[in-house]
């Protein structure tokens, strides 16, 4: 119930937000909801008892108030007429000062709140001063109302309106100095979040154009060597060169192949769709059985007995159960069983994908899901890895709300556990 309130809460106070609002906009929003919020039922319990206690004039104060917020309250649902946010806090002030002057009710103390509202809401300087010092005015006028001001002197007079004043003054000066540095500093954050943010996209950019246009001079290189390999009149040292060149080329294939595959994988919009997993499982080991069979290697699989529903997007979710298996084959001996289990974990669906190979190490084992990182290996035949296909395992998982974790062992193998949330 808590939770429901407290969002409840946060979508009605960013009501009228934009979509990617700056963080000046956003606190704009906030505090005139926030503002709006709290003036609403104040003014209609206000109205209750005015009319309960036959005070008519007070009521139709009361009666403007509501409408005033009334009309905030449309501001934001709407998004329309937003410059006239500044004037509604103008106008509900003069009303608080009248209301206070007329009736005595206390209504200069809301002056102070609203000097907090304007804080936010005028953007340029001398308006904030212009605003902040008419309310200090009119609060000091309302409180030496309050006072036996027959009973002093001229100087007695000046000193209690200064004491009055000069904490006020103090306190619109503190306020804004604090705004300032603040906002400077959050400015300074959103400039380097929007450098940052072009910055990542320009690198993908680059990363897979360049990408795109070295896989065909390689695939060339590749295929050309191939072809020459098969040329008898080759001398050894020669078919060992060109072997050389050969898996040097494949291996430049593989680095690419990875790379665009991890700027697919960046991407959010995924197709989510009812799927079982087991059979998902079934189908993307099948295609990966020739693979484990140059090694000698075999798959054994152990299907859940039931099915198992989850909303993903196949083509991605199949990426990672390649990626898996296929780091299994590679890091695993000639002879081996590698064991992909798809089972049911409370609401969860799991899949563990455990070789008996080389292992990782413990001081790696926290940076192996990072791109590029420095814990690369060799497979068990010189297989090349670069250490972005657990990236990319990671990234999909999470896109789908899931959890990747590993056991590892050195020299005694490696066991992958992927947790995904049942439909």
């Amino acid at each position: 119930m808590i939770k429901f309130l407290g969002n409840s809460l946060q979508r009605f106070l960013k009501m009228g937000m934009d979509k990617d609002p700056t963080f000046v906009d956003g606190q704009k929003t906030y505090m005139f909801n926030l503002f709006s919020m709290i003036g609403w039922p104040f003014a209609l319990l206000s109205l209750i008892f005015n009319l309960y206690w036959q005070a008519y004039i007070p009521a139709s104060f009361n009666v403007t108030q509501i409408v005033i917020f009334t009309f905030a309250f449309y501001i934001s649902y709407s998004g329309k007429w937003r410059d006239l946010r500044a004037l509604l806090l103008v106008v509900v002030a003069a009303i608080a000062v009248a209301n206070g002057y007329f009736y005595k009710a206390g209504s200069e103390y809301r002056l102070m709140v609203m000097m907090l509202a304007a804080l936010i809401f005028f953007d340029t300087h001398w308006k904030y001063f212009l605003f902040s010092s008419l309310l200090c005015i009119g609060f000091v006028w309302l409180r030496m109302q309050h006072l036996p001001v027959q009973e002093m002197d001229k100087l007695e007079k000046i000193a209690t309106g200064l004491k009055i004043l000069v904490p006020l003054c103090l306190f619109i000066m503190s306020l804004y100095y604090f705004k300032h540095l603040y906002f400077k500093n959050l400015s300074q954050l959103e400039i380097s979040n929007t450098e940052l943010s072009i910055a990542k996209e320009q690198k993908e950019k680059i990363l897979n154009t360049v990408a795109h246009d070295l896989r065909s001079p390689i695939n060339n290189i590749s295929a050309i060597s191939q072809v020459m390999l098969a040329d008898e009149k080759l001398s050894a040292d020669q078919k060992e060169l060109m072997t050389l060149i050969q898996h040097s080329a494949r291996s430049s294939l593989v680095l690419i192949n990875d790379l665009l595959k991890k700027t697919d994988a960046l991407n959010d919009n995924i197709q989510l769709q009812r799927t079982d997993l087991n059979a998902l499982v079934t189908q993307t080991v099948a295609l990966l059985e020739l693979s484990a069979a140059k090694k000698n290697i075999r798959i054994h699989s152990d299907n859940a007995p039931q099915e198992l529903p989850v909303n993903m997007d196949a083509n991605k979710m199949e990426r990672v159960i390649t990626n898996l298996v296929n780091n299994a084959i590679k890091f695993s001996p000639v002879d081996s069983v590698i064991q992909v289990k798809v089972s049911k974990e409370g609401k969860v669906a799991l899949l563990v994908v455990a070789d008996q190979g080389i292992g990782i190490a413990k001081a790696d084992q926290g940076k192996i899901f990072d791109m590029f990182t420095h814990a690369r290996r060799k497979g068990t035949e010189g297989e090349v890895s670069y250490g972005i296909g657990l990236s990319i395992c990671k990234k999909i998982v999470e896109q789908h709300g899931g959890t990747i974790t590993l056991e590892s062992e050195v020299n005694k193998g490696t066991s992958f556990f992927v947790r995904l949330p049942l439909a």
